[in-house]
């Protein structure tokens, strides 16, 4: 996670890949909306994904992470608002 200038949150320097998402689907039970018709590994980014799907994902590894101790109560994975991702977008 990498600071942006002009925000008061942290970003992610990677995208989501799809070893992570596909634990995400399997423990809540969701399936995948979207099957791309290239092959992936576990280590290329998710695609396809939908907002809804993103924004469970979130409450999901806030959750995890919470369980681990990664995080304090306080803290949450959440997706950018428009003005954080202009500014994160330069």
């Amino acid at each position: 996670f990498v600071s942006v200038p002009g925000t008061a949150v942290q970003f992610a320097t990677t995208e989501t890949r799809i070893g992570d998402y596909v634990t995400f689907l399997q423990s809540t039970g969701r399936s995948p909306e979207f099957t791309p018709h290239f092959p992936q590994t576990a280590d290329h980014p998710a695609v396809g994904v939908t907002l809804s799907d993103a924004l469970a994902f979130c409450t999901w590894l806030t959750n995890q992470d919470r369980q681990k101790g990664l995080l304090t109560a306080q803290q949450q994975y959440r997706l950018p608002t428009t003005v954080e991702w202009s500014a994160a977008a330069g």
